[in-house]
């Protein structure tokens, strides 16, 4: 029984899941998009969300937490002001498209992806 257990594993010890973690939300904020499996996703979601809370306040505390989450100053730094975009929005930045499923292990893979990047190319394909 699973009761009281809320976190993801993701079949990891604390320390893998948490370098998954931190190197997926790199390659996430500085590519925009990651195409992954789908409970990495979902796993990675929630904190990105979390992310970009910290980095529309723009203060020094929330500057630091950035700092420390992502290991890198100058990701941090570029990404407060990349949020821009998202003041006027109170929450569901990212969103989850699928993609089908893996040939090799038949592993649903997702692309996770920010929402207004998605609106933006929705609407040039429109044009």
């Amino acid at each position: 029984m699973r009761h009281r257990i809320k976190k993801m594993h993701l079949n990891r010890d604390y320390d893998h899941r948490r370098s998954l973690k931190r190197n997926l939300m790199k390659s996430f904020l500085t590519a925009g998009s990651v195409k992954t499996t789908k409970a990495k996703a979902k796993f990675v979601r929630g904190d990105a969300e979390k992310l970009v809370t910290f980095a529309k306040k723009g203060d020094l505390s929330a500057r630091r937490i950035l700092i420390s989450k992502l290991n890198d100053k100058s990701l941090a730094d570029k990404f407060i002001s990349q949020v821009k975009g998202f003041k006027d929005r109170r929450g569901g930045y990212t969103k989850l498209s699928n993609l089908g499923r893996r040939l090799g292990d038949n592993a649903p893979l997702v692309k996770l992806e920010w929402v207004d990047s998605v609106q933006k190319s929705a609407k040039e394909k429109k044009v």
